[in-house]
């Protein structure tokens, strides 16, 4: 892996998205950022954001949630729509994805009663308005997250993190929304779906657990990684993961060093590592996000995005920004 561009923004990065057109939707604190593809500012918008925004299938749309709102942007930064959503007491996160045809949002927000969070279905085709709801039991802290499945009618959502527990849901994308809890996969960590889209997968939420992958929507183990394999000290740890396929995994470590992890039979071989030393940030990268099968975007919280190379062909290319 090489770092071929990168650039500087003002604030730091919290989350980044693939935009329609080439380029990305940056969340940096308080401001939707248009990051054009030569990581060029093109745009800056002030934003409330209070959970785990979503861009849309095809990069047309960016969905962010608020305290108490959700709104849509286009791929120009202009807002589209706003949509009220019910705020938590204490001002927990909400979150949101698109479905898989673009033309509805998924959305958790807090319940009517208390200890509960509401899952809505939002038309888009009808005008954004919400016409479908589900309840969830809420036993912590809420910080939901949400993935539409590529491949069916249905949502793997996620609610709790930390040493309070995790659990998460199957959730069909009908009227009917119905729940069924992935028992398997309670107080796991997890982090999304893999790049096929039939699994889950999950990073370690405390010391000496694995990384691990999932069937859907049983949750029972199929595959998995010794985390401590990866790491240089006992200091170190993974902290995010892309899927890339077929056993595949690109690591972002607690000390910043991003890893290209192939599968073996015996134990994951590193490929590849990008050190933290790249990053303008003094704690390294913080995220990353697959942008076609050879490159990635990352992202520090100093500010500093780079685009890397999969297959070390490309030139170094610094941009301020």
């Amino acid at each position: 892996m090489k770092v071929i561009r990168t650039a500087t923004l003002r604030s730091r990065v919290d989350e980044v998205f693939r935009r329609h057109g080439g380029g990305w939707y940056v969340i940096s604190a308080e401001h939707l950022v248009l990051v054009g593809p030569a990581l060029t500012v093109e745009k800056s918008v002030e934003v409330r954001r209070n959970g785990m925004p979503a861009a849309s299938p095809d990069g047309k749309l960016l969905a962010v949630p608020g305290t108490d709102t959700l709104t849509v942007y286009d791929d120009s930064g202009d807002q589209v729509t706003t949509v009220a959503l019910r705020g938590w007491p204490d001002e927990s996160s909400s979150a949101v994805t698109f479905s898989t045809s673009g033309n509805h949002l998924l959305a958790i927000c807090a319940g009517e009663v208390r200890d509960t969070a509401e899952i809505r279905r939002i038309d888009g085709d009808a005008g954004w308005v919400t016409i479908a709801t589900a309840t969830l039991p809420v036993i912590n802290d809420v910080h939901p997250a949400v993935w539409a499945h590529p491949h069916r009618s249905a949502y793997l959502v996620s609610i709790g993190a930390g040493q309070d527990g995790q659990w998460s849901w199957w959730v069909s994308d009908d009227a009917a929304l119905a729940t069924i809890e992935i028992k398997a996969l309670r107080n796991r960590a997890v982090s999304g779906l893999a790049a096929e889209g039939e699994l889950a997968l999950s990073v370690p939420g405390a010391d000496h657990e694995e990384i691990a992958w999932h069937e859907l929507p049983s949750g029972n183990v199929v595959r998995r990684v010794d985390a401590v394999t990866l790491v240089n000290d006992d200091d170190d740890d993974v902290q995010h993961t892309v899927d890339l396929g077929d056993g595949r995994l690109l690591v972002v470590t607690g000390e910043g060093h991003v890893l290209r992890v192939e599968p073996s039979h015996e134990r994951p071989i590193i490929t590849a590592r990008i050190p933290a030393t790249d990053a303008s940030s003094p704690y390294g990268w913080a995220g990353a996000n697959l942008v076609t099968a050879n490159d990635l975007l990352l992202w520090d919280h100093d500010g500093g995005i780079a685009l890397a190379g999969l297959t070390e062909q490309a030139e170094d290319n610094a941009v301020d920004a």
